[in-house]
């Protein structure tokens, strides 16, 4: 029996309501904003749009809890628990008019993650996490893929927002590319972390920098599926920006080890 069957509830009615809310806006003309010097960042109405049925269906079932949204809503540092929320992973993807982009959300208890959901909207994949329950794809049970070696694994990337990011993911990018089956870089964390959990990709990293909302699903999903979250120097991913690095767990080691080369 599922511990927080109330959240998961809650929380996969309001996906299903935020996805309707980005199919209708999908190749559509939008208003959008951009949230770095070089335009590389954007926030659409759309993001906007999908960040309001979450945060007010959050307040309203857990009117306790503190919400950390990419958009505009900010943690409170006395709550017990902390809903993180990204309401349009993938938001240049969106705007060009390419398929692949996300909702996420999570949610953090004790520094750690307890229940995440990451849901694919065009295609309509509903990925579940429960800490201790196991991570399922439209309810049946995901494990990572079986790469036991890190040339035969297929992996996603992403290559940050600044030119120093970009500058950095690229060395970690030239490093790799020879050395693994094959790369490909989606445009979405979130939904790349949900690929690895269900084996599509073997591993994902970011060697650059991600924001919380980016991670805070994915690293509940790719654990709870049999794989291993890290930072690029080991340690544990927590809610402080930072980079990332996940994968089936067998080739996690070198991995990282080759992606600190590429920093050195």
């Amino acid at each position: 029996m599922t511990t927080l069957h109330a959240e998961r509830e809650v929380i996969t009615g309001l996906l299903d309501r935020a996805a309707d809310a980005l199919r209708s806006k999908f190749r559509t003309a939008l208003r959008f904003e951009t949230k770095d010097a070089a335009g590389r960042d954007a926030v659409t109405e759309a993001d906007l749009a999908s960040e309001r049925i979450l945060v007010a269906g959050l307040h309203e079932s857990f009117p306790e809890d503190a919400i950390l949204s990419e958009e505009s809503a900010a943690p409170t540092a006395s709550a017990a628990r902390t809903w993180i929320v990204d309401p349009l992973d993938g938001t240049n993807n969106f705007r060009q008019g390419i398929p692949l982009f996300c909702i996420s959300a999570a949610l953090w208890q004790d520094a750690r993650p307890v229940l995440g959901a990451i849901r694919s909207v065009l295609d309509d994949e509903l990925f579940l996490a429960e800490r201790g329950q196991g991570a399922s794809l439209a309810n049946q049970p995901t494990r990572v893929g079986p790469a036991a070696d890190i040339a035969s694994i297929r992996a996603s990337c992403d290559s940050g927002v600044s030119d120093e990011q970009r500058a950095r993911a690229g060395r970690a990018f030239a490093r790799l590319a020879p050395r693994v089956r094959g790369i490909r870089v989606i445009g979405s964390a979130a939904l790349s972390l949900a690929y690895v959990a269900c084996g599509r990709f073997d591993a994902y990293w970011n060697a650059a920098m991600l924001h919380p909302w980016d991670v805070a699903a994915g690293v509940l999903l790719v654990s709870e599926a049999g794989g291993r979250v890290s930072r690029v120097d080991g340690s544990e991913v927590g809610l402080e920006p930072g980079t990332v690095v996940a994968s089936n767990g067998r080739v996690h080691d070198d991995l990282l080890a080759a992606i600190q080369e590429s920093r050195s």
